[in-house]
Protein backbone atom coordinates (compact mmCIF):
# COMPACT_ATOMS: atom_id res chain seq x y z
CA UNK A 1 0.00 0.00 0.00
CA UNK A 2 1.13 3.25 -0.40
CA UNK A 3 1.51 5.75 1.90
CA UNK A 4 4.50 4.34 4.22
CA UNK A 5 3.36 2.89 7.43
CA UNK A 6 1.06 5.86 8.37
CA UNK A 7 -0.93 5.41 5.01
CA UNK A 8 -1.20 1.86 5.99
CA UNK A 9 -3.20 2.50 9.34
CA UNK A 10 -5.41 4.66 7.40
CA UNK A 11 -5.99 2.12 5.35
CA UNK A 12 -6.72 -0.96 8.21
CA UNK A 13 -8.60 1.50 9.99
CA UNK A 14 -10.80 2.02 7.29
CA UNK A 15 -11.17 -1.76 6.38
CA UNK A 16 -11.94 -2.42 9.82
CA UNK A 17 -14.55 -0.05 10.29
CA UNK A 18 -16.02 -1.34 6.52
CA UNK A 19 -16.58 -4.35 7.75
CA UNK A 20 -17.46 -3.79 10.90
CA UNK A 21 -20.08 -2.36 9.66
CA UNK A 22 -21.06 -4.63 7.21
CA UNK A 23 -21.03 -7.56 9.96
CA UNK A 24 -23.69 -4.98 11.94
CA UNK A 25 -26.17 -4.64 8.52
CA UNK A 26 -25.72 -0.80 9.18
CA UNK A 27 -25.03 0.17 5.69
CA UNK A 28 -27.44 2.70 4.36
CA UNK A 29 -28.68 0.14 1.59
CA UNK A 30 -32.01 -0.20 -0.06
CA UNK A 31 -33.07 -3.35 2.53
CA UNK A 32 -32.15 -1.79 5.35
CA UNK A 33 -33.55 1.80 4.51
CA UNK A 34 -37.09 0.11 3.74
CA UNK A 35 -37.04 -1.26 6.90
CA UNK A 36 -36.70 2.10 8.26
CA UNK A 37 -40.02 2.91 6.59
CA UNK A 38 -38.25 4.63 3.82
CA UNK A 39 -40.12 3.88 0.59
CA UNK A 40 -37.76 3.33 -2.41
CA UNK A 41 -37.63 0.54 -5.01
CA UNK A 42 -35.68 -2.46 -3.89
CA UNK A 43 -34.04 -3.51 -7.03
CA UNK A 44 -30.31 -2.74 -7.11
CA UNK A 45 -29.90 0.73 -9.12
CA UNK A 46 -25.94 -0.83 -10.25
CA UNK A 47 -27.43 -3.77 -11.85
CA UNK A 48 -31.29 -3.48 -11.85
CA UNK A 49 -31.83 -7.08 -11.31
CA UNK A 50 -32.26 -7.88 -7.90
CA UNK A 51 -33.43 -6.73 -4.35
CA UNK A 52 -30.24 -4.91 -3.03
CA UNK A 53 -29.04 -6.66 0.36
CA UNK A 54 -25.65 -7.01 1.61
CA UNK A 55 -25.13 -10.45 0.52
CA UNK A 56 -26.25 -8.75 -2.99
CA UNK A 57 -24.45 -5.67 -2.69
CA UNK A 58 -20.79 -7.24 -1.68
CA UNK A 59 -21.22 -10.19 -3.24
CA UNK A 60 -23.47 -11.65 -6.04
CA UNK A 61 -24.05 -8.36 -7.62
CA UNK A 62 -22.15 -8.04 -11.32
CA UNK A 63 -21.65 -4.76 -11.32
CA UNK A 64 -20.47 -4.25 -7.36
CA UNK A 65 -18.26 -7.24 -8.49
CA UNK A 66 -16.48 -5.09 -11.26
CA UNK A 67 -15.41 -1.99 -8.86
CA UNK A 68 -14.44 -5.18 -6.22
CA UNK A 69 -12.24 -6.71 -9.30
CA UNK A 70 -10.57 -3.08 -10.34
CA UNK A 71 -10.39 -1.42 -7.05
CA UNK A 72 -6.69 -1.09 -5.44
CA UNK A 73 -7.56 -4.24 -2.97
CA UNK A 74 -8.38 -6.51 -6.39
CA UNK A 75 -10.42 -8.77 -4.88
CA UNK A 76 -11.66 -11.39 -6.94
CA UNK A 77 -15.41 -12.51 -6.07
CA UNK A 78 -15.61 -15.82 -8.24
CA UNK A 79 -18.93 -16.56 -10.21
CA UNK A 80 -20.62 -18.71 -8.07
CA UNK A 81 -19.77 -16.87 -4.74
CA UNK A 82 -22.97 -17.10 -2.89
CA UNK A 83 -25.54 -17.85 -5.24
CA UNK A 84 -28.48 -16.35 -4.81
Amino acid sequence: MRGGKYGQSISQEVLKKFLWRLGQNIWPIRSNLLEKGIQLDPICPLCNEHPEDNKHLFMQCNAAKAVWFTSPLGIHIPCNALSA
